[in-house]
């Protein structure tokens, strides 16, 4: 696990295995024992967090209830640098929430991964509309809180590894991929 700090207290996320630099599609294919590993993928689970502690529901999809707000459609975005790369608008709402959620002060800049050139908004439009659609749990915007969530989703994370290495018929190999 890595930590943000030495008290162990913010991020302690699982790095490190080679299957977390390869693509998704490809981890797909590992096969450990003779049986193929299967990926699951919780979205939309920092905000979930921040909404379960204020004893809220989460929005459903919470990156498309931005691009709702905004007027847009989820579609694919074809980036020009590297057109063979999977990228949608959604993707682009969730890297706007996750570096608004991440940073400790307000940004003086665009995020990277946000193609607003391909999005035909402003950074200033779509920050607007992630406080607007994430309004009960705005305070977190823009003060580090993503680290501490990072630390609740892999103390998930272990409990699940623990889980199956003590499995009742036997140890399961689990390979984490971040908070997956």
């Amino acid at each position: 696990r890595v930590f943000n700090d030495v008290e162990m207290t913010r991020g302690g996320r699982f790095y490190g295995g080679f299957w977390t630099s390869i693509p998704k599609e490809a981890r797909q294919s590992i096969v450990v024992d003779g049986k193929r590993m299967v990926e699951l993928d919780y979205s939309g689970l920092h905000p979930t967090i921040l909404y379960n502690e204020k004893g809220l529901i989460a929005p459903a999809d919470p990156y498309t209830a931005i691009l709702d707000k905004l007027g847009l459609k989820d579609k694919p975005i074809q980036i020009p640098q590297d057109p063979k790369r999977k990228f949608s608008r959604r993707d682009s709402m969730k890297v706007a929430f996750n570096t608004m959620i991440n940073a400790p002060e307000h940004m003086k800049g665009i995020p990277n991964g946000m193609y607003l050139g391909l999005l035909g908004k402003t950074f200033t439009q779509v920050e607007a509309a992630v406080m607007e659609v994430f309004q009960p749990i705005a305070e977190h915007f823009y003060n580090d809180t993503g680290s501490r969530l990072q630390k609740i989703d892999s103390d998930i994370a272990q409990e699940v590894l623990l889980h199956f290495a003590q499995h009742p018929d036997g140890p399961v190999p689990c390979l984490p991929v971040h908070d997956s």
